[in-house]
């Protein structure tokens, strides 16, 4: 399959933001080869590199496990520190938004900070 003058550019894009080519291959489509060849610069040597809208970053399953692992760990404290009698601390609420914020990045592509809550 021959790639158009714009799947390159967003292939040189994605690439340049530090995607893994298989990545990039499986979201076309296309066998891994291409994508090499748009990186190796064989193909569209000429075509400037996307900027702005890219296709979201693609995790795989170990990142995904990683970003709830994150997500339920700071979950835990946050329940651990709930009284049924009180409302909830500015540390559980802190954390709480800890999760949302993580939660958040990593659907805009950037793999949560490893934290140990205290």
């Amino acid at each position: 399959m021959k790639l158009k003058e714009r799947q390159i550019a967003l292939i040189k894009g994605m690439l340049a933001r530090g995607d893994r080519q298989h990545d990039i291959a499986a979201l076309f489509g296309v066998n891994g080869g291409r994508v090499a060849e748009v990186a190796n610069g064989k193909v569209g040597k000429d075509i400037e590199a996307a900027t702005g809208r890219l296709p979201p970053v693609r995790f795989s399953p170990y990142e995904v496990r990683q970003v709830l692992a994150v997500a339920v760990a700071d979950l835990s404290v946050a329940l651990s520190r709930l009284s049924p009698s009180s409302p909830p601390g500015d540390a559980v609420l802190t954390l709480i938004d800890g999760v949302r914020a993580n939660l958040s990045a990593a659907l805009a592509g950037e793999l949560p900070k490893q934290r140990n809550p205290t």
